[in-house]
């Protein structure tokens, strides 16, 4: 059923946008179904061909007879057929200036021949730039000066026209062999007049040379329908490869001509609708049991970064998507929540960008291998020793996963990609930006890490050291609390970090009025001179108190939420049966005596409720034995059980009798039990 509540329309609009932010990626072509190699068994059923399809030459051939057609393709070029006119006007501009210059008596038979001259000059001109002049330097290959496609007056012909050098060269002897006394007055104004009437078309040679490498036949051969193109078991020769190959071809063309691309892109938003409403669903419990949307978005942003990251890598083509440090992702995420998180993301972000870039069995299991050691591995981020055989760890098994992947598909390691270990020396050193990163998310979105963890441990803090001097007993309480809390967390394998610091602080609310507390009172008991209600209602008013404070001190909110579960919705057992014995006054409410919760959710806020009370408790014990040790730990645990404050708790039974033992070990070298020996008689 779907639900309607302001924070549950907020996760449909967070998970929309995810899914509309990875939408844009989504392939826009059919994925084939099969996977093969040359050389390997064909590990399908028998392969029928279910429609007519041609065999795909090789590459390597087709590319041979492009490469022909290229080497033996002459370029196009046009010939400017009005050049001419401007040509021998300006020739003749020339001439008549040149004339003018000359000394007459000197030069008396051009003065008389002028027009047999120009004449001359003329049909030099038209004969030269009819044949067509070209400039060395517009070649579109040297091999053309020796004949060139020429488009003249829409007439294709293959001609060998003459470049500007040999078109002067050819002048000087026609104006040499001229009956003219005084041809060679010509040569420097048809020189000086001379400029390039062909011109080399571009955009008309490629489109000539892409028809004559259109006319080259892709196939060679047929397979037709119901024809067997590989038999189960088969060894994939290189003709069987490309059978295969041209069959992918086919069918690809043959499903996006039958389908609409819109419906594919269906199928994957579909998919990854599925994915991203799955981890939402597994994240959820924990995610929102106190409604912090906030730590939702912090866990898809991995999973939409690394999908465009992925992308980019891969649109770039010379780099390996081994070069990726994924496992950044685990390591932050468990940083600050837990592994089971840490991993449902992990997961759901490798499963996507598998997905949406299309990538394999092999991507997926060498991703993941990583990522489940960089979450096993990485136990402590503050210190650097750890973290660092953590990384190397993940290196490790990079390496050890893609060597098993490639002796399974190759049975040998003469193919193994060698280069392939280089990106995966760059990914373990990628990887070590989780370190710098922590501190900045945590300051971007607000969470505690490791290392704000440790600093708040230090009790010289100042909240702390005013904690230690208005309230001792409440500190050496705390300190107590924190020790036995600290071991349990050990022992079940949660934040044991988390649990003592928040132990540390969890009662820095009793500053506010020390003297009502028992582990504060030297002499006078105030709860003398109250009201069991009013007694109760100034206990209770603790917690209130100390999550005040810790706000006030800007403690991480997992510390305060510690603070408020402490106790839980218990009784102030004291002052209620007290009241009860009042019977000359009208008796309160069951509600005046207990405390407002919430009830302990986490683990850690289940330990912290019962290393509490039971070090409370075991305080009032007067030189207690072994047996009164276990008697007071299983009578406070029974008692809150009984109540029903494990009620939300995610401790198991087995984590709770772990947890009940650490209790008593501990409390036991508190409390210097030793084993008694008998003693000998001499």
């Amino acid at each position: 059923m779907i639900r309607y509540d302001k924070k549950y329309i907020l996760i449909y609009a967070i998970a929309g946008l995810t899914i509309g932010l990875l939408s844009f990626l989504f392939p826009d072509n059919i994925s084939y179904k099969f996977e093969y190699e040359e050389g390997k068994v064909w590990r399908y059923e028998d392969l029928i061909a279910p429609f007519d399809f041609g065999i795909m030459k090789p590459a390597r051939e087709l590319q041979e007879e492009y490469s022909a057609i290229d080497s033996l393709f002459r370029s196009h070029y046009i010939k400017d057929g009005e050049l001419i006119s401007a040509v021998v006007r300006s020739f003749e501009d020339s001439f008549l200036k040149t004339l003018n210059s000359l000394d007459r008596s000197q030069y008396k038979p051009v003065f008389d021949h002028s027009d047999a001259y120009l004449n001359l000059g003329k049909s030099t001109l038209r004969k030269y730039y009819s044949a067509g002049i070209y400039h060395e330097d517009s070649l579109a290959n040297p091999a053309d000066a020796q004949g060139m496609t020429l488009i003249d007056d829409h007439q294709i012909k293959t001609t060998r026209p003459l470049s500007i050098k040999e078109t002067s060269e050819e002048i000087r002897r026609d104006l040499a062999s001229s009956d003219l006394d005084f041809a060679g007055l010509l040569y420097p104004l048809l020189l000086r007049n001379i400029s390039p009437n062909i011109i080399y078309d571009e955009e008309r040679t490629d489109r000539m040379r892409k028809i004559e490498k259109d006319k080259i036949a892709l196939t060679r051969g047929k397979i037709s329908r119901g024809e067997l193109i590989v038999a189960e078991d088969a060894v994939l020769t290189k003709e069987l490869i490309q059978r295969l190959d041209s069959y992918q071809i086919a069918y690809e063309q043959r499903i996006s001509q039958d389908k609409s691309l819109w419906i594919v892109w269906l199928g994957y938003l579909l998919l990854c609708a599925l994915l991203i409403g799955i981890f939402i669903y597994l994240v959820f419990e924990q995610v929102f049991e106190r409604a912090r949307i906030k730590d939702l978005v912090f866990m898809l942003l991995w999973i939409v970064v690394f999908v465009y990251i992925t992308w980019l890598v891969d649109s770039n083509g010379t780099l390996s998507l081994y070069i990726i440090p994924y496992c950044i992702a685990p390591i932050v995420l468990k940083t600050f929540f837990d592994n089971q998180i840490a991993f449902y993301t992990y997961v759901a972000m490798i499963l996507t960008i598998a997905l949406v870039m299309s990538l394999g069995f092999e991507f997926i299991l060498i991703q993941l291998l990583a990522g489940t050691v960089a979450i096993a591995t990485n136990r402590v981020t503050r210190y650097w020793t750890p973290f660092f055989q953590s990384i190397l760890l993940i290196g490790l098994s990079y390496a050890v996963c893609y060597l098993g992947l490639t002796v399974i598909k190759e049975g040998n390691l003469q193919n193994l990609i060698w280069k392939n270990y280089i990106w995966f020396v760059v990914n373990v050193l990628l990887v070590m930006l989780a370190y710098p990163l922590v501190p900045l998310l945590e300051r971007i979105f607000g969470f505690t890490s490791a290392i704000t963890l440790a600093e708040l441990g230090d009790v010289n803090k100042p909240i702390l050291k005013e904690l230690s001097l208005k309230a001792p007993g409440t500190f050496q309480h705390s300190l107590q609390v924190a020790n036995i809390a600290e071991a349990a967390a050990e022992e079940i394998g949660a934040d044991s970090l988390l649990l003592r610091v928040s132990a540390l602080y969890h009662d820095v609310g009793k500053m506010k009025e020390p003297e009502l507390f028992v582990e504060n009172q030297s002499n006078e008991n105030p709860h003398k001179s109250l009201a069991p209600e009013e007694s109760a209602r100034r206990i209770i008013a603790h917690v209130a108190e100390g999550v005040a404070i810790a706000k006030k001190q800007r403690l991480p909110r997992n510390i305060v939420d510690m603070i408020k579960t402490h106790h839980g919705t218990t009784r102030v057992e004291y002052f209620y049966n007290a009241s009860l014995e009042q019977e000359s006054l009208e008796v309160a409410t069951d509600d005046q005596f207990r405390y407002p919760g919430p009830k302990p959710r986490s683990k850690e806020e289940t330990i912290l409720m019962m290393a509490d009370s039971i070090e409370a408790a075991c305080k009032s014990l007067k030189s207690p034995s072994e047996e009164d040790i276990n008697s007071m730990v299983d009578q406070i645990i029974s008692g809150k059980e009984r109540s029903g404050q494990f009620s939300d708790s995610k401790l198991s039974y087995h984590e709770m009798q772990l947890a009940r033992n650490s209790f008593k070990k501990v409390l036991k070298g508190i409390y210097h039990l030793r084993i008694e020996y008998p003693v000998s008689q001499a």
